[in-house]
């Protein structure tokens, strides 16, 4: 009898990519075992949404839109949603 192999295709999405080039990445360069080293380490990931909202924006440059990016990387996921949920919001009231 015949060894038959079953092949779960399924289309690979963005994310798939992305989590697969990260583990990569992990590996590769043995990060996790010079994270085990580190003390206190904060990593923040952000989401393709949180950038498409970003860019709904009329920033005066690139240095500016940077910045604001910047700052938003200190704040917890319930703040940045909140404050940018207040742009937006002001945005779109902003009748001048």
């Amino acid at each position: 009898m015949k060894n038959s192999i079953i092949n779960n295709h399924r289309k690979t999405t963005k994310k798939d990519f992305i989590y697969s080039r990260l583990i990569h990445i992990i590996k590769e360069n043995s990060v996790h075992e010079k994270l085990d080293k580190l003390k206190d380490i904060n990593i923040t990931l952000l989401e393709e949404d949180f950038f498409n909202k970003v860019n709904l924006f009329n920033w005066e440059d690139e240095e500016e839109k940077l910045n604001f990016i910047n700052e938003m990387l200190a704040l917890s996921p319930a703040e940045r949603k909140s404050i940018l949920y207040d742009m937006i919001l002001g945005e779109f009231f902003n009748f001048e």
